[in-house]
């Protein structure tokens, strides 16, 4: 029997549990913001914002795939190509837009459409966004004042303090993944 991917989509589709549902609509509500935000700020062109809806159409009917990864650099292209300032507001709201619908892209792969979501996922990866959209709000700020500053030296200590920073990270998770002898 030859296997038809079109009507498995459609099989998923029809049979999705509420839970699924809402995870799915958590992946085009995002792209839906992304959209309107790209079209007002960045007076990007139709195209433009009709593609970014459609792909996160598709990411959320396709969620177990390379869709979402498409949907996601589509969404950074075009907000990319449509906006100069990189300190503008909207970018904060974009790249926490992209954070939901990563995540709720995620969760939707993880669980069968039919099968409803585990209650505790919800809390576990509510709490999940919610600290990397505080760090990430936080961490937006701290570059925005810091670009304002004339630093001596040019380019060398931002430079200098992200290797830094990287390395602090890389000692931290060689740590943490060390396996003890047995």
């Amino acid at each position: 029997m030859i296997d038809n991917p079109l009507r498995d989509v459609t099989y998923e589709l029809r049979t999705m549990s509420r839970s699924q549902i809402l995870v799915r609509l958590c992946v085009v509500g995002p792209a839906v913001l992304t959209a309107v935000v790209l079209a007002v700020v960045a007076d990007a062109g139709g195209a433009a914002v009709a593609g970014v809806v459609l792909a996160g159409l598709l990411a959320a009917a396709l969620p177990h795939g390379p869709m979402p990864l498409v949907a996601i650099l589509f969404v950074a292209g075009s907000w990319t190509a449509a906006l100069d300032a990189v300190w503008h507001p909207a970018v904060l709201v974009v790249a926490l837009s992209l954070l939901v619908m990563h995540t709720a892209c995620a969760l939707a792969a993880t669980v069968p459409s039919a099968a409803p979501l585990p209650g505790g996922y919800w809390v576990l990866h509510g709490r999940r966004v919610g600290v990397v959209a505080a760090a990430t709000t936080g961490l937006w700020g701290l570059a925005w004042v810091i670009s304002g500053l004339t630093l001596p030296g040019g380019p060398a200590p931002p430079l200098l303090a992200l290797t830094a920073v990287a390395l602090g990270l890389a000692a931290h998770y060689a740590l943490v993944t060390r396996r003890c002898p047995t």
